[in-house]
């Protein structure tokens, strides 16, 4: 570990930093490639896991116990699941066979029902009626720490389900990502709720697995998640290569959706860390933590693409992510849970992804495509850990 003196990437102003201002800190990530039957990515998962002892025990853990979930036994939790996302059963049959344990102790059972404490990040979808190539783009901060997450990318190709790419959650989630037909769904957390939950549902990024695996545009995604019991205290962007993007926020059961299409004179949809939509305004008051600086990303947002319609490119939306805040939305308050961990940017219209480990102030983009081979890559990033705490 070792002090970090100037911004080599992004755009933070190029200036010289105080040695007693940031911390260097190495931080690893994979991009991994997946194909075949559920089953057997299952399997090369299992593969993975086994390749760290870090990975073993954070993949794996005591047997669930699903009265403690509100199910009778074990088979209706796990057909529960099945029933919102297909074939993931069948893939943590794989991982639990390839690491010689019982189905039951995989804790994505538990994990995926309970709501995580604290949910960042930032996001903007960005219509091609307002590019300057007429591309549909969604950019996209993933903010937390640099420990507890899984911090891979990865290129799924499942027997009968659209082929995608996204960063996972617990392995078998996804916070985002991009598939075949050009649908991109993506989550952003509402914000810090120190509430208990009242209604049952899966965690957001569940419902943006079943999503990417099944479905080809914006309309088919709203119809599914009419289906799907989201629990949780998030936000969600659905963008299409018709140029169809959507807002739809979650409170704990409650819901509320925003369409925008082709032509439509808004031509943008972002979400960050608080509710925007009318019906949802009173949640905002139980948001004990990051309504403000969430407030100040959303003015960042704003003021960066509005002057730039209708010929916003893509390096717009980059230099918006890689610009730190408050004047964009790359943050350093890793140990806070506030650090951008990785920067993506989906473009729609062509099918390419780049993304960028760390944060992008510091760390350069890569590209990635659907038909990568399948394998496994391994990334160091750099994560400028801020001394600071987070100013809310």
């Amino acid at each position: 570990m070792v002090t970090y003196r100037v911004y080599p990437f992004g755009h933070c102003g190029g200036k010289i930093v105080k040695d007693s201002d940031y911390t260097l800190e190495e931080v690893s990530f994979h991009h991994v490639v997946l194909e075949g039957s559920h089953y057997e990515i299952g399997e090369q998962l299992a593969e993975y896991i086994k390749g760290d002892e870090d990975r073993v025990s954070r993949y794996t853990a005591h047997r669930v116990n699903p009265k403690k979930l509100g199910f009778d036994n074990f088979q209706s939790l796990r057909m529960y699941y099945e029933d919102v996302c297909p074939g993931i059963s069948e893939e943590l049959q794989g991982v639990a066979d390839g690491l010689g344990l019982s189905i039951d102790m995989m804790p994505y059972w538990e994990t995926s029902l309970i709501s995580p404490q604290m949910s960042t990040c930032s996001q903007v979808a960005v219509l091609s009626t307002i590019t300057e190539d007429e591309h549909s783009y969604l950019g996209r901060n993933y903010d937390y720490d640099t420990t507890r997450d899984d911090r891979v990318l990865c290129t799924t190709r499942a027997k009968g389900k659209a082929s995608h790419i996204g960063f996972t959650a617990f392995l078998y989630g996804r916070h985002d990502g991009m598939n075949e037909h050009g649908l991109i769904a993506s989550l952003t957390g509402a914000g810090v709720f120190d509430v208990p939950l009242k209604r049952r549902g899966v965690v957001i990024w569940v419902a943006i697995r079943s999503i990417l695996d099944s479905c080809r545009d914006v309309k088919e995604a709203l119809a599914l998640l009419e289906k799907v019991p989201v629990g949780d205290f998030d936000s969600l962007v659905l963008l299409d290569r018709s140029s169809n993007a959507a807002l739809v926020e979650y409170a704990d059961g409650v819901s509320s959706v925003k369409e925008i299409h082709f032509n439509d004179p808004d031509g943008y949809l972002y979400s960050v860390n608080h509710y925007r939509l009318p019906s949802m305004l009173e949640f905002n008051k139980m948001n004990v933590g990051i309504m403000g600086h969430s407030q100040l990303r959303g003015e960042a947002i704003e003021s960066t693409l509005e002057p730039l319609i209708p010929q916003i490119n893509k390096e717009d939306i980059k230099r918006l992510l890689s610009t730190c805040h408050p004047k964009g939305l790359c943050n350093h308050y890793y140990g806070d849970g506030f650090g951008t961990l990785w920067s993506v940017i989906y473009d729609s219209t062509s099918g390419m992804v780049e993304a960028c480990f760390g944060a992008p102030s510091h760390n350069p983009y890569r590209e990635y495509y659907l038909e990568d081979p399948a394998g496994m890559e391994h990334h160091s990033a750099t994560a400028p850990v801020s001394h600071s705490r987070l100013p809310i």
